[in-house]
């Protein structure tokens, strides 16, 4: 689905197995600079995405991915710069700004995952991805991706992912 500010893809997984494959053909597709903002209940399959994707980026390195909940940020020095946000367990605004996540968010050469970016009320940038996690059965997730008109040209290529 298609309007003028983005373009709307919906997907769906039968397994964490199923999410990772896609996040790997996912991230493959994609460059600096981006955020992907990922929203979903606990359990949605956030960190299993975001763990796929920074392993297909980091091929050469044995690297444990674990979601930042309590230190908030972590980056990783793969093929592409990638730093993982988890903002969980913020509630102060200000303590974002002194920890430096906008100077992460904006980072030029970087792709920047964020795990509950509505904790977060600050500007976004413009190249950022929007994707919601949603439980659908027990094991079955649907994936729907916001790809805004700054990234259209990604959409394409996207749209032909398929989680087999």
């Amino acid at each position: 689905m298609k309007n003028n500010d983005v373009t709307l893809l919906t997907f769906s997984s039968s397994s964490a197995a199923s999410t990772k494959k896609f996040a790997q053909k996912f991230i493959s597709q994609l460059e600096a600079p981006l955020v992907i903002a990922l929203q979903g209940d606990l359990g949605a399959g956030k960190t299993t995405f975001v763990q796929a994707a920074i392993e297909s980026l980091c091929p050469q390195q044995k690297v444990s991915i674990c979601s930042p909940t309590f230190a908030i940020a972590k980056s990783y020095d793969c093929i592409i710069p990638i730093h993982h946000i988890d903002l969980y367990r913020v509630n102060d605004q200000a303590s974002l700004v002194s920890l430096g996540i906008e100077e992460l968010l904006f980072d030029e050469n970087s792709i920047c995952f964020v795990e509950w970016p509505e904790r977060y009320c600050g500007k976004w940038p413009a190249k950022t991805m929007w994707i919601k996690i949603t439980h659908t059965s027990d094991k079955k997730r649907s994936l729907e991706i916001s790809i805004p008109h700054s990234l259209a040209e990604k959409a394409s290529s996207l749209q032909k992912l398929d989680l087999k």
